[in-house]
């Protein structure tokens, strides 16, 4: 596992070239597979249009860069320890083919979705760049937080890329994400997952992000942002616009078919997750993988008296 940083994406797959092996790039989600106990790389995939669970179970190490804020972080433990092994590692200066000629800064405000507390995005709904001065960054700024925004609005050139929040941009997990005008695509519900609590405001009483926020306002945003800046401004209890709790929607976990290998000898069920352990056959072990000689623990036969079936 490495970040999926600059250097990380430069050095990954120079890592998984060197080992032949291969690599998932930009992972924003890991799992494990039960079937194989391989690694579940999910990322995102045709311009971040669906997202692509990954499999690599014929080379190994497997490699995958992860971005920022895929996982929350822990609180630290003095009393948790891992083996840690320093390498010396000399490069003569002269052997360096590279070289460093110039830094560009890059233009524009800085933003750091992935550490912020707070977070007021803004999406299509909106209609242009101006409400992002003029409403967006006085809420934010009122609440000491930071400016986002969607995908949409990033492709229409309203915003510059580093804004953008979702698996396509920046995964974040802030204590409050404020959701304004964005209908909820789902690369942008799976880039705020993590958020503590999500507040979202549009005139769209259908839009999907109601059926994923903790709270929902059904409105003009360009109405009720400055009223609630200007409430945070005086410090003053102003009537607050109708807000709904919501119920946030909890994924279903998608259990895949699961194979079972069917002795035709004796019907006995060879099962992936139970292994054979009377002869020495670890749980997780593949059919494929079963030791050269393996028989039917019943009846004798060989694996090629098997027949695979989903369950």
């Amino acid at each position: 596992l490495m970040g999926a940083s600059p250097m990380g994406r430069d050095l990954g797959p120079r890592v998984a070239g060197r080992l032949k092996t291969g690599l998932t790039a930009d992972c924003t989600s890991l799992d494990i597979d039960e079937e194989s106990g391989k690694v579940a790389w999910t990322r995102p995939a045709f311009g971040g249009n669906l997202m692509a669970t990954i499999l690599c179970p014929f080379t190994f190490p497997q490699i995958g860069p992860c971005r920022p804020g895929v996982n929350k972080k822990l609180e630290p433990d003095a009393s948790r320890t891992a083996p840690v092994e320093k390498i010396d590692f000399v490069f003569p200066a002269a052997d360096i083919r590279i070289k460093v000629i110039e830094t560009i800064a890059e233009e524009g405000e800085k933003v750091d979705l992935e550490g912020a507390d707070i977070i007021v995005s803004g999406g299509r709904g909106l209609g242009g760049p101006e409400p992002f001065d003029t409403i967006i960054k006085p809420l934010a700024d009122a609440l000491g937080g930071v400016v986002g925004s969607s995908r949409a609005a990033v492709d229409a050139g309203w915003i510059p890329h580093s804004h953008q929040v979702g698996q396509t941009g920046k995964t974040v997990g802030p204590k409050l994400y404020v959701a304004c005008g964005i209908s909820g695509a789902i690369q942008h519900l799976k880039g705020i997952k993590d958020a503590s609590c999500i507040v979202a405001i549009n005139k769209n009483p259908n839009a999907k992000i109601f059926k994923n926020c903790d709270y929902g306002i059904v409105g003009d945003v360009m109405e009720i942002l400055p009223l609630l800046t200007a409430a945070l401004d005086t410090g003053e209890k102003q009537p607050a616009p109708p807000m709904v709790k919501m119920k946030r929607m909890v994924p279903k976990k998608v259990t895949p078919p699961r194979k079972l290998y069917i002795c035709n000898g004796c019907g006995h069920e060879y099962d992936v997750l139970v292994g054979d352990p009377e002869n020495e056959v670890k749980p997780g072990t593949a059919f494929k993988d079963l030791p050269e000689g393996w028989t039917c623990p019943h009846c004798g036969e060989s694996v090629d008296a098997f027949i695979e079936i989903e369950v």
